[in-house]
């Protein structure tokens, strides 16, 4: 008995599926990253996820807390560990396998795409992201989540976590959009 307990534990210690804290990690040039692993011993935790729904974790819907941000400091690479965190929110319990960042010049913005399912099949749940930008005069950026779509086994899929999301609202089944205030 004592031994399936230790199991447990040692199991929970060192599952891959969730992880609590995004991290802030700031460059010697003043460039700004975040991320789902410290980068260096300096990092900062930029915002913890534990035990919190949808609405929590979403805050600004921004992986960038201060708005406007320069356009010179706004990297794909920040989008994946965001959308991860918003992911495990919206699946919890869900291994994220993979994901893929379709962003592109043509896009308005970024677009991730977050794959969830057991080994035998690792594309069962798919969430896209695609993250809205508005330049201004002055060379900076808004930039925020404007849209959620979840499909399970390519159909679109509503997910009770997002039942009752307030930040964003429903426009089609497995659909959901950002309520401007």
């Amino acid at each position: 008995m004592i031994r399936i307990l230790l199991a447990l534990i040692a199991l929970t210690l060192v599952s891959p599926g969730v992880k609590a804290e995004i991290y802030k990690c700031t460059a010697e040039d003043g460039t700004v990253t975040f991320s789902d692993e410290p980068c260096d011993t300096k990092a900062e935790v930029a915002f913890e996820t534990p035990n919190r729904n949808f609405d929590e974790v979403i805050g600004n819907a921004s992986p960038y807390p201060e708005q406007p941000i320069a356009a010179a400091k706004v990297y794909g690479d920040d989008f994946a560990p965001h959308a991860k965190k918003i992911g495990e929110c919206i699946l919890p319990g869900e291994y994220n396998n993979s994901f893929e960042n379709q962003s592109s010049p043509m896009l308005p913005g970024w677009r991730i795409v977050l794959f969830y399912g057991p080994e035998d099949n690792r594309k069962e749940y798919e969430i896209t992201m695609q993250y809205g930008r508005n330049p201004r005069s002055d060379g900076t950026l808004y930039v925020w989540l404007d849209t959620i779509t979840i499909r399970k086994d390519g159909k679109p899929f509503d997910p009770p976590a997002m039942a009752a999301v307030q930040r964003f609202r429903k426009i089609g089944s497995g659909k959901w959009k950002i309520r401007l205030e």
